[in-house]
């Protein structure tokens, strides 16, 4: 985790990306001695509904700062002295790169921490946010060999600078030797409020997703540096491959298209995001996200996800898919009288993920 976050160190897991952005968020506050967690809103819409729910359950102040262009505006982003941390994610929730750089001098310059939320397998490809700058870095080791089990369990990752380690929460291994002098492994900061008073626990985090967590470090050790580096080109090659396609079709819209992204993409098109969905479930695809469920006013928008795991066949066929349904939906309305609507069908639409 510390090689590809670029930090100094992590701890042994937590039990899941969003929980782990909420311990992030309090981890800052106690650091800073500050009350207020500024958040992008381009961050994944659970990890801020669970950071939210910890902070104001804490009796802390949660504030969000708008991504209209589908990435957060550093130049625009003004928030007072009082932020413990800001909290964004790389890539963001619809893909899309944000600017670490500027985030981490804007962040820094108010006095407070930079936490990120990172796809493990992007930083096969990305500059990993520790060279940015970032102070904590979180994520969920779902995509690295984990199934989806029907939404879980999942383990989270959370890694910082060795500076802040007293107050990273969970437990930590750390390298000494035993009694016959070979190198042994041994657990040497346990905050947990089981091994020391309640009042002085950076966490009541009562264990650890110990299976995920082993199956993540399997995944990662079996496919190693340059296993890595590929498996995110060729996600990044073919989910570069659909946009390009589907930007040819005339009734399909980019709405962030001057964003760079990673492996997911949002297009926007006439048709009411669920509607759009239903219809190419009809054929057989699971085609995104409708982002109206989380971004009201996104409500013709879905956000796709490409991985290593979809052929370009899939691709093509996704890309004809869509085009056949937008030329009919678009023929059938052109038919309608002025006053009559399509009716809406009901989706519950999920993109492909790896597992």
């Amino acid at each position: 985790i510390c090689l590809i976050t670029g930090m100094e160190v992590a701890n042994a897991s937590m039990y899941d990306g969003p929980t782990a952005c909420a311990e992030a968020a309090l981890m800052a506050c106690r650091l800073k001695g500050r009350e207020t967690v500024v958040m992008s809103e381009a961050v994944n819409p659970e990890y801020r509904m669970v950071t939210r729910t910890y902070l104001e359950s804490a009796g802390l102040r949660y504030v969000e700062v708008a991504a209209k262009s589908g990435a957060t505006d550093a130049f625009k982003m003004d928030f007072g002295q009082e932020a413990a941390c800001f909290i964004a994610q790389y890539p963001n929730y619809f893909g899309t790169l944000e600017n670490l750089n500027e985030l981490c001098r804007k962040t820094h310059e108010k006095g407070a921490l930079l936490v990120v939320v990172s796809e493990p397998i992007s930083l096969g490809l990305l500059t990993p946010p520790g060279e940015f700058g970032a102070d904590i870095v979180i994520g969920d080791a779902q995509p690295c060999g984990n199934s989806l089990s029907f939404g879980g369990p999942s383990a989270g990752y959370m890694a910082c600078r060795k500076d802040y380690i007293r107050q990273l929460p969970g437990r930590l291994a750390g390298i000494t030797q035993d009694n016959r002098g070979q190198r042994a492994f041994t657990l040497t900061l346990q905050t947990r409020e089981q091994h020391i008073r309640r009042a002085k626990a950076t966490s009541n985090i009562c264990t650890n997703q110990a299976l995920n967590a082993l199956t993540m470090l399997v995944y990662l050790t079996s496919v190693g540096p340059e296993g890595l580096r590929e498996i995110a080109n060729i996600s990044v090659q073919r989910a570069h491959y659909l946009c390009d396609h589907l930007s040819q079709i005339a009734a399909v819209n980019l709405p962030f298209a001057n964003q760079p992204f990673f492996n997911e993409f949002v297009y926007e098109t006439e048709l009411p995001a669920e509607v759009l969905l239903q219809e190419l479930k009809k054929e057989g695809i699971l085609g995104g996200v409708d982002l109206a469920k989380a971004y009201p006013h996104l409500a013709n928008c879905v956000l796709v996800a490409v991985t290593e795991m979809n052929s370009v066949e899939e691709l093509d066929r996704y890309a004809q898919a869509l085009k056949s349904i937008l030329s009919n939906k678009s023929a059938g309305q052109s038919g309608k009288s002025a006053n009559e609507k399509a009716e809406p069908v009901a989706s519950a639409a999920q993109p492909q993920r790896r597992h």
